[in-house]
């Protein structure tokens, strides 16, 4: 079975990615965000919910990156990665506070799994 992960998967355009891969019947969903009750309802509400398979964690720690990978069999075959979790305040970039700005970017790095 080949597998679909999508981070920032409870609410808006990754609950609706993970809606659209779910019901692709050759594909599980592996999602990923930090509230528990977003993800249980996109789960819910998905076409195939027994394709999805949630984890609630904060990817902006090496915990929280670990956590997400970890139901992964080690035999799964990923066929894609949306990176759509997100932090983040509008801002100019000149407004921007660089502490913030560097949990954004750790939020966003997926790949540099210690």
């Amino acid at each position: 079975m080949a597998w679909v992960l999508i981070t920032g998967g409870g609410t808006g355009i990754g609950r609706g990615l993970v809606h659209h891969f779910s019901s692709i019947s050759d594909l599980s969903v592996l999602t990923c965000g930090r509230r528990a009750a977003p993800l249980a309802e996109t789960r819910r509400t998905a076409p195939r919910p027994e394709a999805i398979t949630i984890v609630a964690c904060d990817l902006g720690t090496a915990e929280g990156r670990h956590r997400f990978l970890e139901p992964l069999p080690p035999e799964a075959s990923v066929r894609l990665l949306v990176q759509n979790a997100a932090i983040g305040d509008p801002a100019a970039v000149a407004e921007l506070d660089l502490k913030h700005f560097e949990e954004l970017c750790r939020a966003g790095a997926l790949c540099s799994v210690e």
